[in-house]
């Protein structure tokens, strides 16, 4: 039997805006090579690379166009619970093995083959595995992680349907040029010093979900989510530390909502209509210039100032419009 599981993992990269992936690994009765006994390594009962591209092959997972499955596949670490310096199974698999749970255990880092592929894909892979298992087209199951996620992303769908988000901006304080003792400072502390003082933030187009229904779903999601939703890493850490749920929800959904706008075409007329606007930078988001200059914190202001009426006109307004259907005076 396999366990599929995965989770959406944030990239670690030091930039403003963080992207992100999803990540699917493949947990196995059948152990894919001889126990070494190792923290730290790969675990046992996991697919490796080539054993993870058949199977994904055989069940008809279809990569990005531009990428093979192959070449999808990376490690990455996860926390997982660890005992005797080796991962213990999943619930899931747990149930084909014949073999006692540990009463105690600690986590640790083990480095995992996963498939990574980017947010806006992620529905389309959750519904064909979910599919698959279902009416069991395959010696599949899915994990609890995934299966959160699959009943996660159809959520987040219902309220993108509904067009519920709007163009949004970013704001990002800078921190100050230090200051030093000394009179005399090189050109490149004079090049920074002239970079940042001036503007001393930067502002970002984006987009953002909002709407009563989005927040309720989002919370109720965050009580569901497993841990294991949490311990993934792009990189080795040294800290035994998850990620918090709702900023990784939140994370995941707008990083979803981006791509889904940046990738739909638009025809040339209609960018011409809406060209210099807020909602063309947002469509067209260049995220390596960030706005700087006085005159977009001004409009980085007043759209604070319209969301924040958007929003009260759709959580507090202090009465209800209902129809009273009556009889008409005349029936014919």
């Amino acid at each position: 039997m396999k366990i599929l599981h995965g989770t959406w993992v944030p990239q670690a990269e030091e930039t403003f805006i963080q992207p992100g992936q999803f990540c699917l690994w493949v947990e196995t009765s059948e152990p894919s090579r001889p126990s070494r006994k190792k923290a730290g390594d790969r675990p046992t009962h996991h697919l490796p690379q080539a054993a993870l591209t058949t199977l994904l092959e055989e069940i008809g997972i279809k990569p990005p166009a531009y990428r093979s499955i192959e070449q999808s596949i990376k490690p990455y670490h996860w926390l997982l619970p660890t005992a005797a310096d080796s991962p213990l199974p999943s619930l899931e698999l747990s149930r084909y093995l014949e073999q006692d749970a540990s009463d105690t255990f600690d986590y640790q880092l083990w480095a995992v083959d996963c498939y990574v592929t980017p947010a806006l894909t992620t529905l389309t892979l959750l519904n064909e595995l979910h599919f698959i298992a279902l009416y069991n087209l395959a010696e599949v199951q899915l994990g609890a992680d995934l299966l959160f996620w699959y009943h996660y992303t159809q959520s987040l769908k219902q309220v993108l349907q509904r067009d519920q988000y709007i163009p949004a901006m970013r704001y990002r304080e800078l921190a100050p040029a230090s200051k030093t003792r000394s009179k005399r400072k090189t050109a490149a502390q004079k090049r920074t010093k002239a970079n940042i003082e001036p503007s001393a933030f930067e502002i970002y187009p984006t987009w953002d979900l909002i709407g009563e229904r989005y927040e309720t779903e989002l919370q109720t999601f965050v009580d569901y989510m497993p841990l294991s939703c949490t311990a993934a890493f792009e990189e080795k850490t040294k800290a035994t530390e998850f990620y918090e749920r709702e900023p990784l929800l939140r994370h995941f959904s707008e990083c979803f909502l981006a791509e889904l706008v940046s990738k739909t075409g638009f025809p040339q007329n209609f960018r011409k209509k809406i060209e210099g606007s807020l909602l063309e930078h947002c469509i067209f988001a260049d995220l390596g210039n960030p706005w700087t200059s006085p005159e977009w914190k001004e409009q980085y202001q007043q759209w604070q100032t319209w969301r924040d009426r958007i929003t009260r006109s759709q959580t507090a307004i202090p009465f209800h419009i209902y129809f009273h259907l009556q009889e008409p005076d005349r029936p014919e």
